[in-house]
Order: C-alpha cells, then structure tokens, then sequence
C-alpha cells in the first residue's frame, strides 16, 4: 500500500490530522530503584501513543522503559 501526501496542506488539513492523532498520544513516567536501597533513585518522562486501549498496549521507544522496574 502506498500512501501520498499533499504537498501543500491547508490549515484545514493539518487540524483534521491532529484530531484524530493527539487524542492517542501519552506521556510516560518512567522510575528506577537504586540497586542499594529501594528510594526511587529518580524519573524520567518520555511520550508514546495508544496501539490498542481495549489490550492496553502503548507503543514507544525501547530505552524510555528498558531501565523502568514499575508499571
């Protein structure tokens, strides 16, 4: 499947795609423990976007949660 894009959206346009898109996005916050205590040893947020609400899945970048240790 091939998709094409206008060259020249209108303001219109970029409006439209923007509703439809935002809605799905979110913002994660991501801790990691110290390995000598269990204080938070800080956090960090990153964003990503909803695949499927009904399963919960959300889709980001693998080093925004490789280092996380909660949900």
């Amino acid at each position: 499947m091939e998709t094409r894009m206008k060259e020249n959206l209108s303001m219109e346009d970029w409006q439209k795609a923007l509703d439809k898109v935002v809605p799905a996005v979110v913002v994660l916050r991501t801790t990691a423990c110290r390995a000598f205590d269990t204080e938070s040893a800080g956090a960090s947020y990153s964003t990503g976007f909803i695949v499927d609400k009904s399963c919960g899945v959300i889709l980001t970048n693998r080093h925004v949660v490789k280092a996380g240790s909660k949900s």
